[in-house]
């Protein structure tokens, strides 16, 4: 599970990185009118609401955040964590010799968690890449270039 730090000493309340976030993983404690008709969040113990479950990790958040107040600390993955999860799977009746093959699950779906945490970075990208081409004016240039290739 990844977790995010927020520091509230350095946060403008600006809310990029909730606006920001392609899963709607964190969330404002309060958002009203800020400046110039953007919103500004109420940070409360350093941090605005992060929906750790949903958090894949991706730190589109960390990188649309301007006053870099924003860490992502990445789960740590240590023999002892492999060993408690090996231990669950003998506490279920499983005979002894299932372990070593529980080593290679273990592999197998940390691969498959980094796997769709690089597919959500991807996904994250195209989103960026489309909401700057809309924002900038340049979606109808996009369009016809798309169009050009495809005759």
């Amino acid at each position: 599970m990844f977790k995010l730090e927020v520091k509230e000493e350095i946060c403008s309340g600006c809310g990029n990185c909730v606006v920001a976030c392609p899963i709607n993983a964190l969330r404002a404690a309060e958002v009203s009118g800020g400046k110039g008709g953007g919103v500004e969040l109420k940070i409360e113990d350093g941090i605005s609401y992060v929906i750790s479950d949903t958090c894949n990790g991706c730190g589109v958040c960390v990188r649309s955040c301007s006053q870099k107040a924003m860490l992502l600390h990445a789960p740590e993955h240590s023999p002892a964590s492999r060993e408690l999860i090996i231990s669950e799977i003998n506490k279920k009746g499983e005979e002894a010799a299932v372990v070593e093959d529980a080593v290679e699950e273990v592999m197998f779906e940390i691969d498959a968690k980094r796997r769709a945490f690089l597919e959500s970075v991807l996904s994250s990208m195209k989103n960026i890449k489309v909401r700057y081409l809309i924002e900038t004016g340049k979606a109808e240039d996009a369009k016809k270039t798309i169009l050009e290739k495809l005759k």
